[in-house]
């Protein structure tokens, strides 16, 4: 189920009448779905892991940062605070990290940038 900020901003982009598919099944189907979507968009904002992020990264994330980074489409990746995978205190990857042409940060600079 679908809580707090992710809830409020579902709402918001329903009320846009935008184009939403929420993918919830077995990790492969996910990833595979990603891949799918992926492929044929012109711009990927990835704000798939945010800046709390710990430990290793497991799947389905792993798979679908993969699935971004696989460069088969044509679309440019931009992320927010962050690229997901990365840990933004210490700047080293936490497994696959996402390969961002920009990253847009949010109130203030993360120190694992200057790392």
């Amino acid at each position: 189920q679908i809580k707090g900020d992710a809830e409020t901003n579902l709402a918001i982009l329903e009320a846009m009448d935008a184009d939403i598919e929420i993918l919830d099944g077995p990790d492969e189907a996910v990833i595979e779905r990603c891949r799918q979507v992926l492929e044929v968009a012109d711009v990927i904002v990835d704000g798939l892991l945010g800046t709390g992020t710990q430990g290793e990264i497991r799947e389905p994330f792993a798979g679908i940062i993969q699935a971004v980074n696989s460069g088969r489409g044509h679309a440019d990746v931009f992320a927010i605070d962050i690229p997901s995978g990365l840990d933004c205190d210490t700047g080293r990857p936490l497994g696959p990290t996402v390969r961002a042409k920009a990253t847009v940060t949010m109130a203030a600079v993360k120190k694992g940038f200057a790392a």
